[in-house]
This record gives C-alpha cells, sequence and structure tokens, in this order.
C-alpha cells in the first residue's frame, strides 16, 4: 500500500489527493509553492548568488518554507527563503557581506594552491625519470616481453603490442615511473602533473629505443601511430 502524504504545513498550497505517487508529489508541493511565491529561493541560491554564509543565513533565521527535497527522499527537507527578506537583511547588514574579506580568502587559497604547486614541481625535479633496468639487447625481446605485461594487466583481452604497447611497457617495468606516481600521490595537482609526466617520459622511452634498436625506425613508427588517431 503506497504511504500517505499531507499537505499541512505547506504553504498556501491547494489540496491534494490523498494518496498520491512520491516523486509526482513532492514536485506538485514545490512547483505550487515557487508559483505561489515567486521570490523564494534556496539556500544554495542565496550562497553562491547573494553571497550569504552560514553565519550570516542563521541570523536571518528560519526560511519561510520546507519542502520534501527532490534528489534524495531520505536527505533534510529543502529550505526556501523569501528573497525579499534576504535582500533586506542584507542591506541592513552590510558588516556580514564583506566582499573585501571573500576576495582576501580567496587569494590566499589561490596563493595557496600556487604554493603546492610549487612544492609538487620541485619534488618531481629532485626525483627526474629515468631507467632503472637495463633494455633487453634485441627489440624482439623486448616485444616478448611487452606481450608478457599485456597479457599480465589485460589478460584474455590483451592484443598485440605495437609501438604504443612497448613503450608502456618500459615506461611500468624499466623505468622509475611507478615511484614518481606514488610520490604525487594525493598532492595537490597530481592530475595535471600525471598527464606531463607520462607524455614527456613517453616521448623519453622512445628516444631511448631509437638509440637502443636503431633499424626499428622507433619514431617513425609512433609517428605513424599517431597519424592514424
Amino acid at each position: 500500500m503506497r504511504r500517505r502524504y499531507s499537505c499541512a504545513g505547506r504553504a498556501k498550497t491547494a489540496k491534494c489527493p490523498r494518496v498520491v505517487d512520491r516523486h509526482v508529489y513532492e514536485k506538485t508541493v514545490i512547483t505550487m509553492a515557487i508559483e505561489d511565491q515567486s521570490r523564494l529561493v534556496t539556500k544554495s541560491t542565496l550562497k553562491t548568488v547573494h553571497g550569504f554564509t552560514d553565519k550570516a543565513l542563521i541570523q536571518l533565521g528560519p526560511p519561510h518554507d520546507t519542502v520534501p527535497n527532490p534528489h534524495y527522499k531520505c536527505a533534510q527537507p529543502m529550505c526556501l527563503y523569501s528573497l525579499d527578506r534576504a535582500l533586506e537583511f542584507k542591506r541592513s547588514h552590510p558588516n556580514l557581506f564583506d566582499d573585501t574579506k571573500r576576495e582576501r580568502r580567496r587569494a590566499a587559497a589561490a596563493k595557496g594552491i600556487a604554493t603546492k604547486l610549487a612544492a609538487l614541481q620541485k619534488l618531481l625535479e629532485t626525483n627526474p625519470l629515468k631507467l632503472i633496468y637495463p633494455l633487453p639487447p634485441t627489440f624482439e625481446a623486448l616485444r616478448t616481453r611487452a606481450r608478457s605485461h599485456a597479457d599480465d594487466r589485460h589478460g584474455s583481452n590483451a592484443c598485440e603490442p605495437g609501438i604504443s604497447g612497448i613503450i608502456a611497457c618500459v615506461r611500468h617495468e624499466y623505468t622509475n615511473y611507478e615511484d614518481v606516481l606514488s610520490i604525487i600521490k594525493g598532492r595537490c595537482g597530481k592530475e595535471s602533473a600525471y598527464d606531463d609526466i607520462r607524455w614527456e617520459l613517453d616521448n623519453e622511452i622512445a628516444r631511448w629505443l631509437e638509440e637502443k634498436y636503431p633499424d626499428e625506425r622507433v619514431l617513425d613508427q609512433l609517428a605513424q601511430c599517431e597519424n592514424r588517431d
């Protein structure tokens, strides 16, 4: 049996059926409330658009109305505030809406991020990417190792490794790539740093392979792959 919902306590809402679908009811209540009070806004709107802080919201007082949360049925009800009352409160309490303080906080946050990124860059400079194991004597031996690497990583879905697969094998099994990744794990800027590290290392590996196996023309093979992509 479906659960019964009451319209009691809602702001000027019309009577609704005693038994209704939950989601239809919730959307109807919210729509009716906003149509009846076109100047009602949510807490998030007050924060993002009008600069209200948690402290300002507390001093503003209780919301004009609450409605069931339209996103998560187990969440707290959505609070709706009178925009006119909120704007009047903002005009009468300018000390709670000091844009200068907010800009200072943003500048401090940006400075903190810049400091962390600089520290990450310095860390990468002191831990350069490099070969830690010698490459196999022949390119065919390296290709065989790349097949095993692909099988270990992809199992039955593994394909015959091309030049990109061989470079991936060298990256993971013959360099300090994994060690460098563990150093940047959890640090600010790790996402962009990861892309830079992989791009830099793959290009360096291609040059190593070109020098080690000149007859294979590794750089030409890599250029052909990139052109096909």
